[in-house]
């Protein structure tokens, strides 16, 4: 399983969202951990494109986009129930980009020292395979994540 680590920060995530009044908080991971617990592959393009669509992303506070984990408060979940054409990751993203620049959804991001498991980085490090995966992803994410922010600015 992914990310099951990330169930020990919920609380946290929760104080940081009401101190903020918040609306949607995405979690960020610390570099330290993101660097040495991920391959090293994944950990350079989800840099790359986190930094992206932060330059797309007026208005909206620099975001760990490619994170995973997302929470929100009940009154935003119509946003990702009501958007019926993702495929992948934009199911997840375009709700909080449309939450954010259609809403006023108050974003905020929040450091968690998350550590990708040990299995996973050996697994998919060094490999072709994964490589071409987070190309795909990449595109995807330049494609369906970057029209949305570049349809709301």
């Amino acid at each position: 399983l992914e990310k099951v680590q990330m169930i020990s920060f919920w609380a946290s995530i929760v104080k940081h969202m009401e101190r903020m009044s918040s609306d949607i908080c995405v979690p960020r991971r610390a570099d330290k951990e993101f660097k040495a617990s991920y391959p090293i592959e994944q950990y350079h393009q989800e840099n790359f494109v986190n930094l992206y669509l932060d330059t797309l992303a007026v208005g909206i506070p620099s975001l760990d986009w490619t994170m995973g984990p997302i929470i929100f408060r009940m009154s935003m979940a119509k946003h990702w129930t009501e958007f019926i054409d993702g495929e992948l990751w934009d199911a997840q993203l375009v709700p909080l980009v449309r939450a954010a620049r259609q809403n006023s959804a108050k974003i905020s991001s929040y450091e968690v020292q998350y550590e990708h498991p040990k299995e996973m980085k050996a697994e998919e490090e060094f490999s072709p395979e994964w490589c071409e995966k987070r190309l795909f992803q990449t595109n995807f994410l330049f494609e369906h994540v970057g029209k949305a922010l570049k349809e709301g600015s």
